[in-house]
């Protein structure tokens, strides 16, 4: 189940930055000063969210994503934190959980314990 979060987060957040990009006054001024760029993430995003590729879609859909998390981050820019302690905090949180959902989570707890005592 921890992979499944882990995939619909990464859906969920570049859906949630397109919105914004559609939204966002500050985005369309970027959109302005950089057309070639937004005409790149506005075909791409289309091309993601609507190519007919079912059956493996969902895994791999953060690695198609990546060209266009830099404009989901500039889009939701407003929204994401500032405090450097909890950009710290996450940035230290993350990768654990994603070897978490990679080894599986009972794993992990299994792996903790041992390293532990």
């Amino acid at each position: 189940w921890t992979n499944l979060v882990l995939t619909f987060g990464w859906i969920f957040f570049v859906l949630a930055g397109t919105l914004a990009m559609a939204a966002a006054k500050n985005f369309r001024r970027y959109g302005r000063d950089y057309p070639v760029e937004i005409i790149f993430a506005a075909l791409y995003l289309i091309s993601i969210y609507t190519y007919n590729y079912p059956y493996w879609a969902r895994g791999n859909f953060a690695r198609f994503a990546i060209p266009v998390i830099p404009f989901a981050l500039i889009a939701l820019q407003r929204w994401i934190p500032r405090d450097r302690r909890l950009l710290w905090g996450i940035g230290l949180v993350s990768p654990v959980l994603a070897a978490a959902s990679a080894i599986g989570i009972k794993n992990a707890i299994d792996i903790l314990h041992s390293a532990l005592g």
